[in-house]
């Protein structure tokens, strides 16, 4: 089970999220941020280690003192760019000793990156269809520094995951295929959800915010091989919606790229569309990938 204390971290800011399971629902009992100095990272594709281990001690410190209440465990979100997601074909898991070494082995022929250096899992947030799965990886000496950084407060990660997948997690359960665009500094996600798991991914390394001619042509394209591969995989399941999951100022163009490239209606997410939750305030942006993540003890 996991416990409904949730943290998030990124280039710029660590946030926190409280909960409490009450009748069916979650309720919100605190968020606080706070902010990180600029380049406390390392620069890379997938994001890099702390480059200041005590400046991030110091933002965990004041994040912690502002919450003001007993923590031991929770879950932890990262940017998509940092935990990225892949579908791979389960076939030949039966070749190899281990589950770690059948990912190891079959990400190698997918991803430019030296897999020795990552942490690879299998992710219960989606299994695709048929023998797909859907695996997580992640730059493992950044991981270990964060868990090593909450360890020594007493505070447990148990999951760890990305800011797009716990969206999925958030929504109220229709069994109809919808599409989230999580949009995030630096990139975004497509995913898609049907009866409340992930059955595709599809992440793109642009800042999403910033969509000038040049890079709305490439989104444009890039919806348009998603529209045809969802007409080739789900054909009696044709997608229903499409939600933007990112700041206001995204709205107006998000909406009509998706509805253009994916031809479906498309609009915001809000609490129309989440599972029953209270919220302290914030935009549902901000809370949908925590509420999320804290309802996965909820089933």
């Amino acid at each position: 089970m996991v416990p409904p204390h949730v943290f998030e971290v990124s280039e710029r800011s660590l946030r926190y999220a409280g909960f409490e399971p009450l009748a069916g629902s979650l309720e919100n009992t605190g968020f606080e941020e706070v902010s990180l100095p600029e380049e406390l990272f390392q620069e890379g594709p997938l994001g890099g280690p702390i480059r200041d281990r005590e400046a991030f001690d110091r933002a965990l410190d004041e994040l912690l003192s502002l919450a003001a209440t007993d923590i031991g465990g929770g879950s932890l979100l990262l940017p998509d760019r940092w935990l990225r997601t892949i579908q791979i074909d389960a076939e030949g898991a039966g070749e190899v000793s281990s589950e770690h070494e059948f990912l190891q082995w079959r990400l190698k022929k997918l991803v430019p990156f030296r897999v020795e250096d990552l942490r690879v899992r299998c992710l219960p947030e989606g299994v695709g269809r048929g023998d797909k799965l859907l695996v997580g990886f992640a730059v493992n000496q950044l991981l270990s520094e964060l868990e090593e950084a909450f360890e020594e407060r007493g505070i447990r990660l148990g999951l760890i995951t990305n800011r797009s997948l716990p969206v999925a997690g958030a929504l109220n359960r229709l069994a109809e295929l919808r599409c989230i665009a999580v949009l995030d500094r630096g990139g975004y996600s497509l995913v898609f959800v049907e009866s409340g798991r992930v059955v595709l991914v599809r992440y793109k390394a642009l800042d999403p915010l910033r969509v000038d001619n040049g890079l709305e042509r490439v989104v444009r394209r890039d919806l348009r091989i998603t529209r045809s591969y969802l007409e080739e995989e789900f054909p009696y399941q044709p997608l229903s919606r499409s939600l933007v999951c990112g700041p206001p100022e995204s709205d107006a163009i998000w909406t009509a790229l998706l509805e253009n490239g994916l031809g479906v209606p498309s609009g915001r997410l809000g609490p129309a569309d989440l599972r029953p939750a209270s919220s302290t305030g914030q935009p549902w942006h901000v809370m949908a990938p925590l509420l999320g993540a804290a309802g996965v003890e909820l089933g």
